[in-house]
């Protein structure tokens, strides 16, 4: 990235056993020249948490010789150098989720003279492959006619959904996620690319019976 970019860089390291935590290691910010010192650490296993700076995505972390993004860092055999590469070249996918082919909550309102409501839906793209600490999922909320939008994608192959009531916990389960396969859209993205896409929304009672017949317990929203 660009000088300007490299200062907007907020790098730090969580610890493994405690991965879905938000903070690790004080935050470190890159030198001019890209350089940065990631002081009193633990020897232990992290996962590195950074952000992307504006138009870019996170395409590699090297640790020593071996290529370590979205997995573990293993510093419990000592410390070393690590490499961030940040990539402009990034995906973007655009798209309108579709109304339920039962409108008839909107023909009612329209028979009583109330304003009709058009079903709110949150997207997610998920990739076929996590990353080890169970990120790598994208969102997005729809907006006015079913319209969203998901940036600085990384190129790959995803699953999109759309869904009435999103439970983000759950997206992470693979027997849930092979179970919501027919209901979402397989996209594959190159660099650079800007994919439009349509979407089913997925309601919030076909979701309560994919958790019946996997036995998933949800908590009432």
């Amino acid at each position: 990235t660009s000088t300007a970019g490299v200062k907007n860089v907020h790098i730090f390291l969580v610890p493994a056993d405690n991965a879905r935590m938000m903070f690790g290691n004080e935050t470190v910010t890159p030198k001019d020249d890209g350089s940065f010192t990631v002081e009193n650490v633990a020897p232990a296993k992290y996962f590195l948490n950074t952000n992307a700076p504006s138009g870019t995505y996170l395409k590699s972390v090297r640790f020593g010789n071996q290529e370590v993004v979205g997995k573990q860092i293993d510093l419990t055999q000592g410390f070393g150098q690590l490499a961030l590469v940040f990539s402009y070249e990034v995906a973007e996918i655009d798209g309108t989720v579709q109304l339920p082919q039962n409108a008839s909550t909107n023909v009612e309102s329209a028979a009583s003279g109330q304003p009709s409501t058009t079903p709110t839906a949150e997207v997610a793209l998920v990739p076929d492959r996590l990353n080890e600490d169970g990120s790598g999922i994208f969102y997005a909320n729809t907006g006015a006619g079913g319209a969203f939008q998901l940036k600085q994608l990384l190129p790959g192959h995803y699953h999109a959904y759309a869904l009435e009531q999103m439970d983000y916990g759950q997206l992470q389960n693979p027997d849930l996620l092979k179970q919501m396969e027919s209901k979402g859209l397989n996209v594959d993205v190159r660099e650079n690319e800007k994919k439009q896409i349509q979407l089913p929304l997925i309601t919030e009672d076909e979701m309560e019976q994919i958790y019946a017949r996997l036995g998933i317990e949800v908590p009432q929203q």
